[in-house]
């Protein structure tokens, strides 16, 4: 990140002096952003809100102007705080990659004025004028050698994932060892978030850490509870610590050995299906959407595994967390991917999906594997982890 003497003095002055720090009503957010220049073929900022920390979804997406290098958001937020992404697009040129092409800054925003200021690019920005920013960038700081650490891992692993032929790239062998790449990433992260989590028990960064521990490679830690109770009290008490507390009540609810719960969805002809009428078999509940890579990444495993099952009582019910205007996209993904063999259902609710919510969804892809009897018995069986369970099961 570039020092702050490196933006002209006069320039900090200017802005500063012309930004209003006025009281906003406390769903109001508002985010004036300075470019000391702008690159050729940018004329426009991007800014995606997302609708809860919990289930870090896109609630809306908004654009904006360049003009005399200034640019200007302002409107009301769902919930406040609330993550959100600043993001560029240069018009392509040549053979320019992505990378080159794409610009973007992760930021928080609440009831706080923000001031952005930079160079020529986003990803090189500061944000100011804000409690919960200067906390996360706190934590980026305590994160940074861990983090370089980590691209370089996954960096290596995309390079060496393009270089190796198809047989070897779809084996289990080769998955295996990619999710445990994932898995040995988050190992090295989990102590700093921890840590962190610990120092600072009244930062708002602290209360969303503890809800991304229910989105590693692990699975929801045992960790993220405690945890939270060590959180101040008015970021227990507070919206999102109320809708966390409410997930951590839910666990045993779904915990192994517990009863699935039912539901009764259509599939993709109309007719309404119930996960009762599966009882007797073991089936995989497989939550997914059409536009979710991972998701369709499983594909493969989760085929080899019901051809080698299925005949023996192993069923499938995937439910698709597309929303009605991916109706076509969703049935198309499932013949792209040659899904169709088993049950395939959607409400077109999104993750507001009547199953999603049973099961208390907040990231996808998931699974729970569930007994004859009706009963969970295993949970995120990704890749070949799947057979090996249904190996467990029906030798």
């Amino acid at each position: 990140m570039k020092n702050i003497k490196s933006y002209n003095l006069r320039f900090l002055l200017t802005v500063f002096s012309l930004f209003a720090f006025s009281c906003l009503s406390a769903q109001d957010f508002s985010i004036e952003g300075h470019f000391r220049s702008v690159q050729k073929g940018i004329n426009k900022v991007y800014l995606t809100v997302y609708s809860t920390a919990l289930a870090r979804n896109p609630q809306f997406t908004d654009s904006t102007a360049i003009i005399d290098g200034k640019f200007t958001f302002k409107g009301k937020l769902p919930l406040s705080p609330t993550e959100a992404k600043l993001f560029t697009f240069k018009d392509k040129q040549g053979d320019m990659s992505f990378g080159e092409r794409y610009a973007e800054r992760p930021l928080y925003i609440d009831s706080q004025p923000i001031l952005l200021l930079a160079d020529s690019s986003l990803a090189e920005s500061h944000v100011y004028n804000s409690r919960i920013n200067f906390d996360q960038l706190l934590f980026e700081r305590r994160m940074s050698t861990v983090d370089s650490l980590c691209n370089e891992r996954v960096t290596a692993l995309n390079k060496e994932f393009r270089s190796l032929p198809d047989s070897i790239r779809r084996s289990d062998e080769y998955h295996r060892y990619s999710l445990n790449i994932f898995k040995e990433n988050d190992r090295n992260k989990l102590p700093i978030w921890e840590s962190f989590i610990r120092s600072y028990p009244d930062s708002w960064i602290s209360l969303f850490l503890v809800f991304r521990m229910n989105n590693t490679s692990f699975g929801m830690l045992p960790s993220a509870a405690l945890l939270f109770e060590n959180l101040s009290d008015s970021l227990k008490n507070s919206h999102y610590g109320r809708e966390f507390k409410t997930y951590l009540d839910k666990i045993p609810a779904l915990g192994i050995d517990s009863e699935a719960p039912n539901f009764s969805i259509p599939d993709t002809s109309g007719k309404v299906i119930s996960l009762e009428s599966f009882r007797g078999h073991y089936v995989l509940l497989e939550f997914w959407a059409s536009w979710c890579g991972p998701c369709r990444a499983e594909s493969p495993f989760l085929t080899k595994a019901y051809k080698k099952y299925h005949e023996s009582g192993f069923n499938i019910v995937s439910i698709s967390l597309d929303t009605r205007k991916d109706e076509q996209r969703w049935k198309q993904a499932i013949i792209e991917d040659g899904t169709g063999s088993w049950a395939q259902l959607a409400d077109m609710k999104g993750w507001k999906s009547d199953a999603a919510l049973l099961y208390d969804i907040r990231s996808i892809p998931a699974n729970f594997l569930i007994d004859p009897d009706g009963k969970i018995v295993a949970k995120d069986l990704r890749g070949p982890y799947l057979e090996e369970k249904l190996e467990e099961i029906y030798r």
